[in-house]
């Protein structure tokens, strides 16, 4: 089966729909925080940077993950996007010319999720090693290690206001 998107206004109304958006499911969407674009991730190993415009088009697909790609946000305020993978690494990306600058390997399984704190110095992962991990990507460091779920985290949130505040949840149903 194929990715299909559907972008809509504000009263639900279809602005666009495209099939074949990728070759299998999506796994995430994530808007820039400046223009036009939005970015896409899935089953089919691609993340794709998208112009939204009149009529979306592929500005680029920004290919390197060798699995599928779980996970996929746009840096609060960088030209910088973050993707998870199946593969176990993470790759920041620039949008502009759709090559990657960075690959994280701190995770030993699938990363699930991630998200950006809104300082954008911090990206935290979740993963099926059971762990959520926080990195500088300053540094381009691990700096913390969250060992308490029992399974799969499959979701990160950070708190809006309050940039020391993340939340975690699990395959399990547990919440950290």
């Amino acid at each position: 089966s194929s990715g299909v998107l559907n972008i809509c206004d504000d009263k639900f109304r279809d602005l666009c729909f495209i099939k074949n958006a990728h070759n299998s499911a999506i796994q995430g969407i994530s808007y820039s925080p400046y223009d036009n674009k939005f970015v896409s991730c899935g089953d089919d190993h691609q993340v794709h940077v998208w112009n939204v415009s009149n009529q979306p088009t592929v500005d680029f697909t920004l290919s390197g993950h060798q699995s599928d790609v779980k996970a996929v946000e746009w840096h609060p305020y960088r030209g910088l996007i973050a993707s998870g993978s199946r593969d176990s690494t993470v790759r920041l990306w620039d949008p502009r010319s759709g090559t990657c600058v960075s690959t994280i390997t701190g995770h030993k399984k699938q990363v699930n999720c991630l998200s950006w704190n809104q300082n954008g110095n911090w990206l935290a992962t979740g993963a099926k090693d059971n762990l959520m991990k926080l990195f500088d990507i300053r540094t381009m460091k691990e700096f913390e290690v969250c060992r308490g779920h029992n399974s799969d985290v499959t979701s990160v949130a950070w708190h809006p206001l309050h940039e020391t505040l993340l939340a975690s949840g699990g395959y399990n149903g547990s919440l950290i």
